[in-house]
């Protein structure tokens, strides 16, 4: 090993890369002219071009169901669930989230990017994102209305 290795390997075993535990990674979507975030680590992926199947007698924020790897995903509409007003979203963009027992996706514009926010500014339910405050979508809330809605 050269001198110039043997450095860089002690700096790095003497800084070890960690994450500061006040950051949270959120990715910032867009959907229908708003924009959410959802914490990175709920995101399991993100879907183009996949054909949805509309489904009779639902709420109208159900857009339908789509396959991903053989798995029903009911499609929300955030814009028609979140702030009631209709909505219509271009395209067939999709994130997919890592919930077991209630597959769900929301529909989107765009997934603009990945940001690490420090805990302390989400506490009001929003994140900074280009010079204003972005909602953080409650995931577990959102799962709870599907089930409500669905059950009646």
């Amino acid at each position: 090993m050269n001198e110039m290795s043997e450095n860089l390997e002690k700096s790095r075993l003497e800084k070890p890369f960690f994450k500061p535990e006040n950051l949270d990674m959120f990715m910032i979507l867009e959907s229908g002219g708003y924009n959410y975030a959802v914490k990175a680590s709920c995101v399991q992926e993100l879907l183009i071009d996949v054909k949805t199947y509309e489904l009779p007698f639902v709420p109208d924020y159900i857009e339908g169901v789509l396959n991903c790897r053989g798995e029903a995903y009911t499609v929300v509409n955030p814009v028609k669930m979140l702030e009631g007003e209709p909505a219509k979203i271009e395209g067939s963009k999709f994130v997919v989230f890592k919930y077991d027992a209630d597959r769900f996706c929301l529909h989107i514009s765009s997934a603009d990017t990945f940001c690490e926010i420090d805990v302390d500014d989400t506490l009001d339910g929003t994140v900074p994102y280009k010079n204003k405050r972005v909602k953080i979508l409650n995931l577990d809330k959102i799962e709870e209305k599907l089930i409500e809605d669905l059950d009646r």
